[in-house]
């Protein structure tokens, strides 16, 4: 069993944020770069030229701005995808697709970061980390040569869960397999072993603080000191009081009070590193039968959650189909439906058919667009 929903929701993987107030992410249902206005919940959508992704799932994942330019890491797809916002072209970078260590070809890559002019791709199921130059798009490869005292890992065996930028240049990295947490510096292009544990790590959270590391099969967190290198573990026992006994994916750093989201359950947690509390910010409802499933079992997934400023954090609501949007400066939750209606997927299905037949004419796209805005 899949997903119980309709292809007229959207999934969005790679939420980034633009300077005039909107949310872009690629939506993981089929070939769309999706415009997301904060304030009205607009959505505003531009379909691939591509029309090979329209109806193809996963393609991409984690993006990130550079000037007028939406990069997006591939994830399925053996190109990474460069949407300029102002012309509305896109450009597909090819990559060695033999490097995957994935026969599917799939999860290619966790996270993409800017630093300068270079746009970095941070591997899940890669061998390879890929630096690409953004000002000529020429790529090279770096070696994914983790070291542990004098001896390498072998790469096969690291599965990357996540990545996080800290100071501008580094970027921390987490296992999903093992409890590994990597550290890689854009300034040289090296990557070095911090530490490894027993138990898989979900996302890491950095600051000046020390280090906050999640488990991706219990409900605990663990605080690791950046000086003395001292490790804390911290269990929430309100999760096992609750029936929430998950592992936390992701991570927001909110405003002091890290949020915390679960692969299951309907509870989104918040931790006080200092006073080492947990509690609840919010709960989903799972009861209503149009809510998103996995194997039968109500989901509480953020496929994508993003801090996108020092005031805002956001997710994936995957019971309702909403983006959660997270005030840290007033403590409140905003949902933004995700949602197309009948006549605007319709519309939006006859479009893409005359486009692929290459019939489509000016009074066509005219007729469409009163129903639908198209960026």
């Amino acid at each position: 069993m899949g997903y119980e929903l309709s292809y007229r929701q959207m999934i969005p993987f790679g939420l980034c944020n633009d300077e005039n107030g909107g949310i872009w992410f690629y939506n993981y249902r089929c070939g769309a770069i999706v415009r997301v206005e904060l304030l009205s919940g607009d959505k505003k959508i531009k379909w691939l030229a591509d029309s090979e992704h329209f109806n193809s799932v996963n393609q991409y994942g984690e993006s990130a701005i550079w000037k007028d330019k939406l990069i997006f890491a591939p994830r399925h797809a053996d190109s990474i995808l460069i949407f300029d916002i102002k012309t509305k072209e896109i450009d597909y970078i090819g990559i060695d697709n033999g490097q995957c260590i994935s026969e599917k070809q799939h999860n290619k890559f966790i996270g993409v970061c800017i630093y300068e002019n270079y746009a970095y791709f941070f591997p899940g199921r890669y061998r390879k980390i890929v630096k690409l130059n953004l000002t000529d798009y020429h790529i090279s490869y770096i070696d994914m040569g983790l070291k542990k005292g004098k001896e390498y890992l072998d790469d096969n065996r690291v599965v990357f869960a996540s990545s996080r930028k800290y100071k501008n240049h580094y970027i921390y990295l987490t296992g999903w397999q093992k409890g590994i947490l990597a550290i890689f510096d854009m300034k040289d292009d090296t990557l070095n072993m911090s530490f490894e544990d027993e138990e898989p790590f979900g996302d890491v959270c950095v600051d000046k603080d020390g280090i906050l590391l999640t488990s991706s099969t219990k409900p605990c967190v663990m605080l690791k000191d950046t000086v003395s290198d001292e490790k804390t573990i911290v269990v929430n026992e309100k999760a096992y009081a609750s029936g929430n006994i998950g592992g936390y994916r992701y991570v927001l750093p909110g405003s002091g009070r890290r949020i915390l989201i679960s692969d299951i359950g309907n509870y989104i947690w918040g931790f006080d590193p200092k006073n080492r509390t947990f509690d609840t910010i919010c709960t989903l409802d799972t009861t209503d039968e149009s809510y998103m499933k996995w194997n039968g079992k109500p989901l509480c997934n953020s496929y994508t959650a993003k801090d996108l400023s020092d005031d805002m954090g956001v997710m994936f609501d995957a019971h309702k189909g909403d983006l959660l949007c997270f005030d840290y400066k007033n403590n409140n939750v905003k949902r933004l439906s995700l949602l197309l209606d009948e006549d605007d997927w319709s519309l939006l299905q006859i479009k893409h058919e005359l486009i692929t037949a290459k019939v489509i004419n000016e009074e066509k796209l005219m007729e469409l667009d009163k129903f639908l805005k198209v960026i």
